[in-house]
């Protein structure tokens, strides 16, 4: 049987691997998202969280995804559950974004860069597997956008580090917001919502290592400020 360390390290390599090689348009791809919803329905753009599709009739009268997406009025952000655009409290970020990144420097070797919460336009260095206290700027306007591995032009591959994302069914992930919950996955490759959120007991706090609640495990929270 593995040891728990074996384990994240072996998950910190599939991470490594599918940076280079994964596709991710499937996150980007909402043209089957229409599928069993009804009409008028509102499908958040994942390319711009303030914009939303909306599922309509086609001339067959089958319900598919508008050819182009509307923003919300006052910079609002489009919420999928309520079906509103409401007020962005929170940081709003591109569900297509790079959701494969990883979070903290465990299990990594020294001088890998990770992601900065908040601005792609920077990232930090590991040491000791631990992060250095100073962020870096990527170079200049030309190569902007952190990827998890350098820095680059393509502002879909920006590395998002503060969205919970689900890569495997049947497991549990952390909330990057907030160590002391977590989001059950039913499913692979998604971004979990509202109904797969969960408290850890009492007197415990999420080890992204073990993937499960554990006691004395000290808490370590990625994105301070919340995420939408």
């Amino acid at each position: 049987m593995f040891h728990s360390k074996s384990l994240y390290s072996l998950l910190v390599l599939c991470i490594f691997v599918c940076l280079t090689s994964c596709d991710f348009e499937d996150l980007c791809d909402v043209s089957n998202d229409c599928e069993g919803k009804e009409a008028g329905t509102g499908i958040q753009d994942p390319s711009n969280c303030h914009k939303f599709y909306q599922c309509v009739l086609n001339a067959k009268g089958e319900v598919r995804v508008s050819d182009t997406s509307i923003y919300c009025p006052y910079q609002g952000r489009f919420n999928e559950e309520t079906q509103q655009c409401e007020d962005e409290l929170t940081t709003c970020v591109y569900k297509c974004s790079n959701l494969l990144c990883p979070k903290t420097c465990e299990g990594l070797p020294d001088g890998t860069r990770i992601a900065a919460p908040y601005d792609c336009s920077k990232y930090r260095i590991c040491n000791n597997g631990t992060a250095l206290p100073d962020y870096v700027d990527c170079p200049d306007y030309y190569y902007y956008y952190f990827n998890g591995t350098d820095c680059g032009i393509d502002v879909l591959a920006c590395c998002n580090i503060c969205m919970p994302y689900c890569q495997i069914a049947n497991t549990q992930v952390e909330d990057p917001a907030n160590c002391n919950r977590y989001y059950l996955c039913e499913k692979d490759d998604y971004i979990p919502g509202s109904s797969e959120h969960f408290d850890c007991p009492e007197d415990t706090h999420f080890d992204r290592t073990l993937g499960e609640c554990v006691e004395g495990y000290e808490c370590d929270t990625v994105c301070i400020y919340g995420i939408d």
